[in-house]
């Protein structure tokens, strides 16, 4: 195993490992780092993906049979998963409306 596939600390003269892979951009040797648990050079950092919304799923059920309620639809920050420091999607992942107001 390289130092990019599980986490190891020093504590004295003993090591331990919590079991998962340091985070992506650990420095792991010289002028390389981890990169999706592989130690490879600073210059071949795959390049960033930023998140882009997904559908917008189906309007909930009303909350309330009467007097006024609310339905909901979520998306999903998938189309592409922001990848490799990408950033998360920009905007509201739940919208919704008043219903059964009469």
């Amino acid at each position: 195993k390289t130092n990019c596939e599980q986490l190891w600390c020093k504590r004295g003269k003993k090591c331990f490992s919590n079991g998962a892979p340091p985070a992506e951009g650990t420095k792991c040797a010289e002028n390389k780092w981890c990169i999706k648990t592989k130690c490879v050079d600073m210059g071949s950092r795959p390049a960033a993906v930023h998140g882009g919304w997904g559908e917008w799923g189906p309007m909930s059920e009303c909350t309330r049979t009467c007097g006024g309620g609310v339905k909901i639809s979520e998306r999903e920050c998938n189309k592409p998963a922001p990848a490799n420091g990408g950033r998360y999607c920009i905007g509201e992942r739940k919208k919704s409306t008043i219903c059964n107001t009469t």
